[in-house]
């Protein structure tokens, strides 16, 4: 998120004649967005009205039984997926280690290490 330091950006004015419905809208999304964005970074209270927005919107959230199973589904594979990587990490880390004692090793013996 940014912090509330930073200066907010403006996006370019456009004309809107050339656009195509789908252009139009993209453009008022990102405006809104852009908006959103700026009014968060300059008002801290509003910034905390959102997040308790959110907090208590994803607290009440009410699924019917195919979204819940849906939900649950999509969760077990995102986390098994988070938890594969992290594994496939930790092992090139650890390769990655072994090779470099492999190497310092190498090199202390020649001498260019001490």
């Amino acid at each position: 998120m940014d912090t509330l330091e930073e200066k907010p950006k403006r996006t370019k004015k456009m004309s809107l004649k050339n656009m195509s419905e789908e252009e139009k809208k993209e453009r008022k999304t990102m405006l809104q967005r852009e908006y959103m964005r700026r009014r968060r970074q300059t008002d801290p209270e509003f910034l905390e009205q959102q997040r308790e927005y959110c907090r208590t919107r994803q607290k009440n959230r009410v699924f019917s039984p195919e979204e819940l199973e849906k939900h649950k589904e999509y969760q077990k594979i995102y986390y098994e997926k988070i938890v594969s990587d992290k594994s496939k990490l930790i092992l090139k880390v650890d390769e990655m280690e072994k090779e470099l004692n492999k190497l310092t090793q190498m090199l202390t013996k020649i001498g260019i290490i001490s």
